[in-house]
């Protein structure tokens, strides 16, 4: 019986640089997303906020150089946890949308980095 690779046909199979600037762009999203909302108050939830941010652009600019394993998993990590922090600190409104959307898109592309061979650059 004949497989379907159509992740190899989307040229998703490998590697590739795009990847790794869109978790810079989503980590400083994430960063900046307090801000874009308006949300005020809540210290703990707005420190969580910046760390994982700032690991998810971390994780991106290390990508840059070596595609590692360890660092797709600590990006899903951050991607779950943003997905969860809603429920965690219990907030609601703008903020809660732009953290499940934007975990949820880092959670992806972990996933897909996650699926992909490492060690090689595309």
């Amino acid at each position: 019986m004949a497989t379907l690779n159509r992740m190899g046909s989307l040229g998703l199979s490998e590697h590739r640089r795009w990847e790794d600037f869109a978790a810079i762009a989503l980590g400083a999203l994430i960063v900046a997303s307090p801000f874009i909302a308006g949300f005020e108050g809540m210290t703990t939830m707005f420190v969580t906020t910046i760390v994982a941010g700032g690991l998810v652009m971390a994780i991106g600019l290390m990508e840059l150089a070596t595609h590692r394993m360890s660092e797709e998993a600590v990006a899903l990590a951050c991607g779950v946890w943003m997905i969860a922090s809603p429920y965690v600190f219990n907030y609601a409104g703008e903020l809660r949308a732009w953290h499940m959307g934007l975990g949820a898109l880092v959670a992806l592309l972990a996933l897909l980095e996650l699926w992909q061979p490492h060690g090689k650059k595309a």
